[in-house]
């Protein structure tokens, strides 16, 4: 039977590091339970902690590159850990979170009506000053990834501190949304400023920031930023018509077809997915 040990860790400025779990050498990966907090809300209210997950390679000895890895939309950063434990294998340190208010699964006790794009980029830019500040970690190799609605969310994020990281893993990103919101404001019921959509309770303010959102404009302003696109050619929530759409407008980007891939990958799918995302990082490493 493989031990756990818990140790207690310091808490950080800001950001604090709840418990560590330290699983057998055989396992050959490590995992930290992590709190981070939002910065202070202008409405006096105090700010919202929420969960995330740091994967480490077995190997203590060296500085690992690191990918922050965000989920999608009314999903949890669960859905993440298959893919974080085949990165930690492959040398990789992965940190996972949960979006405020951003999915009913989600370790957090947000209400979704809170959650905006703009909050959720804040939430992945908070984990990403962490990261920063971590000295096991190599400062010159760091990268941002996300699965569908958390592609787009790590797009944006990309776009707003592309000399802070190496490079941009996507998943299927579901950059359709911004259209679709737009398309569903138009019908949607509305009780007290809030939509039901697609599986949450969201507000009207939410769909009209995303609408609002020019998707095309953020992409082309990687231009310090290379990316790599992972698309199945089954997927019937993005399309790879969708995503094809959009791949004109990054400025450096390869586009990684996934054959019989849905909406989320597994199995050989998932190793194929990782396999590309490694080899794309591994040529965008950074001398340390």
């Amino acid at each position: 039977m493989r031990k756990r040990i818990r140790i207690l860790s310091v808490a950080l400025v800001g950001i604090f590091a709840l418990g560590l779990y330290v699983y057998s050498a055989a396992h050959g990966y490590r995992v930290t339970n992590l709190t981070f907090t939002t910065p202070s809300l202008k409405n006096g209210e105090a700010p919202y902690e929420y969960q995330g997950l740091l994967y480490e390679p077995g190997d203590f000895r060296v500085k690992h590159p690191v990918i922050i890895i965000a989920h999608g939309y009314n999903s949890s950063m669960a859905n993440c850990e298959d893919a974080a434990v085949k990165y930690n294998k492959a040398g990789y340190a992965v940190v996972l979170f949960d979006f405020v208010g951003g999915s009913r699964k989600s370790t957090t006790r947000v209400h979704s009506k809170d959650m905006t794009t703009v909050t959720e980029v804040t939430d992945m830019e908070r984990v990403l000053e962490w990261v920063k500040k971590q000295k096991r970690f190599d400062q010159s190799n760091v990268f941002l990834s996300g699965q569908s609605f958390g592609g787009l969310i790590a797009t944006m994020c990309a776009s707003q501190n592309q000399d802070e990281i190496r490079g941009l893993v996507l998943y299927y990103p579901a950059y359709n949304m911004v259209e679709q919101a737009g398309d569903y404001l138009k019908k949607a019921e509305r009780t007290d400023g809030l939509v039901p959509w697609d599986g949450l309770l969201v507000s009207e303010r939410y769909l009209k920031e995303l609408h609002s959102l020019d998707i095309k404009k953020v992409i082309r302003s990687l231009t310090k930023t290379d990316a790599i696109i992972m698309q199945g050619d089954s997927d019937t929530e993005v399309p790879l018509e969708s995503t094809e759409e959009f791949v004109p407008y990054f400025p450096q980007v390869r586009l990684v077809k996934i054959i019989g891939g849905e909406h989320g990958f597994s199995g050989t799918q998932l190793e194929q997915a990782c396999k590309e995302s490694v080899g794309f990082m591994n040529t965008h490493l950074a001398s340390s």
